[in-house]
């Protein structure tokens, strides 16, 4: 997510979500991930390379918005790990776990 001056993110929308293991949180962007997820050709552009990128990254961000999304369509989901050219694998062990491949 680009940030402006004095650090606060700029982004063309924000999902919110509430779990209670991991309170309120927020995810900016998120209509760009939903889209990848709905049509993995997408990863193939930068912009939404860099989308996946900064949500596994960012150790702020719950990997929660991704199982959700992967759920909705496991083989989908299961195109966007293996076309993603991963460097950041924070999180990728524990949506794997949920049955998810690279």
């Amino acid at each position: 997510m680009p940030r402006s001056q004095g650090g606060v993110g700029i982004a063309g929308s924000v999902a919110i979500h509430s779990l209670a293991e991991e309170g309120l949180s927020f995810y900016p962007d998120y209509d760009l991930l939903e889209e990848l997820f709905s049509n993995p050709a997408l990863i193939s552009r930068r912009r939404y390379r860099e989308i996946i990128s900064g949500f596994l990254g960012d150790p702020d961000i719950s990997p929660e918005a991704l199982r959700r999304l992967a759920d909705r369509d496991p083989a989908k989901a299961s195109t966007v790990f293996t076309r993603w050219p991963s460097r950041q694998p924070r999180e990728i062990a524990s949506i794997r776990s949920a049955g998810y491949r690279r």
